[in-house]
């Protein structure tokens, strides 16, 4: 059985890619889409992950 497709913090998509990032200023991790990636106020430091979604909502 394959693990639930991560869901955007930013606007809970998960029917796209979405990257586990930390980030700086603030600190800490976030999921983030593209679209929502594109639109963060924080530094990326680095991906720790991505997935691709397949949620067909």
């Amino acid at each position: 059985m394959s693990p639930d497709p991560r869901e955007c913090d930013g606007c809970g998509r998960t029917d796209a890619t979405v990257r586990e990032l930390v980030v700086r200023d603030p600190d800490g991790k976030v999921n983030a889409c593209d679209d929502c990636e594109d639109r963060l106020n924080a530094e990326v430091v680095r991906e720790v992950s991505a997935t691709a979604g397949g949620d067909t909502r």
